[in-house]
């Protein structure tokens, strides 16, 4: 009796101390493979920089963070496209807030501190900045998540590795999510247009940590592709001050005169304000147009929105105890059929002068809510895509488009979704063509503004987890090869949970 009581004694403790040893094993093995997945990442970062030299490669950098803001989808609070007043909206503040919800947005910044942000057109509505480079050219995003939701990166239209591919499956990278507060930087080599596409198309970027919430919230950024040597940078671009540049490939900057009182003379101080990007060769303008259906019902703030505008819901009185079925036209009343994030004609900011050569980009993601067919009215109807003319393109759900067209008469007209149900509830933005004399407006439209949604018709930001990054984030962004990562404290607690195991297992074998 004793020898077989002593017997599996002896064999538990075997079996622990196998277990525990294995356990060891496999918490080494896990730190070294961490380790090396990082050295390999650093390598591949180093390949590619060294890959991309001038005249052939370019190397352009942004910083882009997702922010949690307040979005107000009808800003003026009118229907300006069939000029309908909504019922109760001065006098019912929760009217108000049904237009108003919490969403996360992509916006970009001058460096690494996430401090000063870079100036941005008023037609991007809700859309991230625009990420601008020719075929070939190497593209960095430094990505900071401002938010309280882990988020990302996912482009289209591009050439990247797994890490580097921004989307959550079983084999993603570190970029799939990035956690609240933390940082990744993604690197991305640029496809193209091809022979019959013109000068430059459209892809679109997104989060891709929960692909359906994370597009409902707001994540999503254009990104424009041109040919070879289509793109001229600023700084390449001559900048004539009080006129429209020579060069095919600019646009307009401006000067603003302020009078200073001096002990003297009076003294006239000038503040340049210079174009922040340029367009392809063959055009005058681009604009991009995201139509689009989104799901306030389907966000990561869908709890919070849920709070702040529900009116006191209540469950229908009757036999039944169960929940009552999903009330689509309640669920509707949260989904708003929008031209990049506006809805009811409220997109401000698309304007062209007078016989302006204009590239209209077009993008659709969505479910089976998302088939449309976009028109123009008026002067910009003629469109022309690899030599077809036009008035109007269809579009299916994660498609993008490119047309060019002439905007040869003075107005303001429709572009509209010709899908009935989406131009009734809103699919509609204005486009307005002004005289070449009325230059001054359209250089303030054209050379943007950098306090989008800091303040937006009484509109302020949401409180967001962290407002500002680490400190490690201002430090030089480098491609030196790191060291091994530390272990995380999971790995500690397993090693702790070992040694105990193992600790007690002598012990009893001892006793």
């Amino acid at each position: 009796m004793f020898d077989t009581a002593a017997g599996l004694f002896v064999a538990r403790r075997v079996q622990c101390l196998a277990v525990a040893i294995a356990l060891f094993l496999s918490t080494g093995i896990g730190v070294h493979a961490a380790a090396h997945s990082g050295q390999e990442h650093s390598r591949q970062h180093e390949e590619m920089v060294a890959a991309c030299q001038p005249p052939s490669c370019t190397r352009h950098r942004h910083y882009i963070a997702a922010e949690e803001v307040l979005w107000d989808y009808l800003p003026s609070s009118q229907d300006r496209v069939w000029h309908r007043e909504f019922a109760g909206v001065q006098e019912s503040l929760s009217q108000v807030e049904r237009r108003v919800y919490r969403k996360a947005v992509y916006r970009g910044y001058e460096d690494g501190t996430f401090t000063k942000r870079v100036p941005r057109e008023e037609w991007l509505g809700i859309l991230g900045p625009v990420i601008r480079a020719e075929v070939g050219d190497l593209v960095e995003i430094v990505f900071y998540n401002a938010a309280t939701e882990p988020f990302s990166i996912h482009p289209h239209g591009v050439f990247y590795t797994a890490e580097h591919e921004g989307a959550m499956h079983a084999d993603s990278g570190e970029g799939a999510g990035v956690r609240p507060g933390e940082t990744f930087t993604y690197i991305w080599q640029r496809a193209g247009p091809a022979d019959e596409d013109p000068g430059s198309i459209l892809w679109l970027y997104h989060s891709h940590h929960n692909e359906p919430m994370d597009v409902n919230a707001g994540l999503v950024g254009p990104i424009l592709v041109y040919r070879r040597g289509w793109l001229r940078t600023v700084s390449e671009s001559p900048k004539i001050l009080n006129a429209t540049t020579a060069d095919a490939a600019s646009t307009r900057s401006a000067t603003s005169d302020a009078l200073i009182a001096a002990d003297s003379t009076f003294k006239r101080d000038t503040a340049v304000v210079a174009t922040t990007h340029t367009y392809a060769r063959d055009v005058d303008r681009e604009f991009v147009l995201w139509l689009d259906v989104l799901d306030e019902n389907s966000t990561p703030y869908y709890l919070d929105n849920m709070r702040r505008v529900q009116e006191g819901a209540i469950h229908p009185p009757g036999s039944d105890d169960g929940l009552p079925m999903a009330d689509r036209e309640a669920l509707r009343k949260h989904m708003f059929y929008s031209v990049n994030g506006r809805v009811f004609g409220n997109l401000a900011g698309i304007i062209a002068s007078q016989g302006d050569r204009v590239r209209w980009h077009l993008a659709a993601l969505g479910t089976e809510n998302g088939v449309h067919h976009a028109r123009w009215h008026g002067p910009a109807g003629a469109q022309e895509e690899r030599g077809e003319r036009r008035d109007g393109v269809s579009l299916l759900p994660a498609t993008f488009r490119t047309l060019d067209s002439v905007v040869d008469q003075v107005g303001q007209w429709l572009i509209n979704c010709e899908t009935q149900l989406h131009l009734s509830s809103g699919m509609a933005a204005w486009y307005r063509v002004l005289p070449r004399s009325a230059e001054d407006e359209l250089d303030q439209a054209a050379k943007g503004s950098t306090a989008d949604m800091q303040k937006t018709d009484g509109l302020q930001f949401a409180e967001s987890h962290q407002t500002k990054p680490a400190k490690s984030i201002a430090q030089p962004f480098s491609f030196e090869e790191p060291p091994p990562p530390p272990m995380s404290a999971g790995s500690w607690v397993v090693i702790l949970c070992v040694f105990v195991c193992w600790l007690v297992g002598v012990t009893h074998m001892l006793s």
